[in-house]
């Protein structure tokens, strides 16, 4: 039967499927040896039918909207680079005059994110995006401000907060977050997503809060006890506790943990596994899947949020000895 392989994948819930080998950079095969990952792209008769429902779609929605296209949006943000193909988007963080360097999290790459994925959510020709890193890291590290954040300040930082989370929410197609290294910035930002992929060094973290004497409140409080469980995730956010890509594993978080370079190999199977399906199946399974976080984070972001900025307003920058506790395994991970 045509395009059979994208219809049911063997195995689901493990870190790999049959025929897919740790090492092997080919799809997942069918009987003895290995094929490559373009044997398994969707059938192109199908292929072409879903194209046309989509063409005829996107032309009802230009009747009644002046629609975004890709070439919009494709060069205007500092901190991502963008590549589209057969209508999957990849989104590459980067640092900011430096598309080689992982991203450094600041107060700037709040407010272009925030932007860039309403972009992509109003996208009509977006089926399936991709969000991963540059380099080692995911994102591993901020701009230090080392003084107390002004309340005009923080209000730019309210707005973007509010808008970032539910944004990427509001993407209406699957996203598959390919975690590249150590996401100890806004972490969130890859476990929001349907489908979490993680190289094995990778490592998952709270650091900019509590650590740094400012309340966990821009999301972090309702993502993290939906994921870990309340008692898990307070220890988590207020003892700047690491988990390992394997504990990550253990708990839940992420669904496959895989060599750096079988990632995102891996993570454009699943694409084109997802892209594979209906216009409205995609879209509106999206829709469903998200629409509790999406209540959720509305209830306790902007309360969080501001928080957050009364206690920023006051005490960042902070230092002392116990910033980093000295407690044996205490950021490695291992606590069962």
């Amino acid at each position: 039967m045509p395009n059979e392989e994208f219809k049911r994948p063997r195995e689901l819930g493990h870190t790999t499927a049959p025929g897919w080998r740790i090492g092997d950079t080919s799809a997942p095969h069918t009987s003895g040896g290995t094929r490559s990952a373009k044997a398994f792209e969707p059938d192109a008769a199908l292929t072409g039918k879903l194209d046309a429902l989509n063409r005829k779609g996107a032309i009802i929605m230009s009747i009644v909207n002046r629609r975004i296209k890709f070439s919009d949006y494709e060069k205007r943000y500092d901190f991502v680079s963008l590549r589209r193909e057969d209508g999957i988007l990849e989104i590459r963080l980067h640092a900011k005059d430096n598309d080689a360097a992982p991203i450094i999290w600041s107060t700037y790459a709040h407010g272009d994110l925030s932007y860039l994925f309403y972009d992509v959510s109003r996208d009509y020709e977006n089926k399936c995006v991709i969000i991963t890193g540059t380099g080692p890291t995911f994102i591993g590290s901020e701009t230090e401000l080392g003084k107390p954040i002004p309340p005009l300040l923080w209000d730019e930082v309210y707005h973007n907060c509010k808008h970032l989370q539910m944004n990427l929410l509001n993407i209406e197609v699957p996203v598959i977050a390919a975690v590249n290294g150590p996401a100890l910035v806004h972490a969130e930002l890859a476990l929001l997503n349907d489908i979490v992929l993680c190289t094995d060094n990778a490592e998952f973290q709270d650091a900019p809060h509590f650590l740094d004497n400012v309340v966990p409140g821009d999301g972090v409080q309702t993502v993290f006890p939906a994921l870990l469980g309340p008692v898990r995730a307070h220890y988590f956010m207020l003892t700047g506790q690491k988990l390992s890509a394997k504990r990550a594993y253990e708990l839940g978080l992420v669904n496959e943990v895989l060599p750096q370079r079988d990632l995102l190999t891996r993570a454009w199977y699943w694409a084109r596994f997802i892209s594979a399906r209906s216009i409205l199946c995609r879209r509106y399974a999206r829709s469903a899947l998200t629409q509790q976080w999406k209540r959720q984070i509305l209830d306790s972001v902007s309360h969080g949020i501001a928080m957050e900025g009364i206690s920023a307003s006051v005490s960042w920058g902070m230092h002392n000895e116990h910033t980093t506790p000295n407690v044996p395994g205490h950021t490695t991970g291992d606590h069962k």
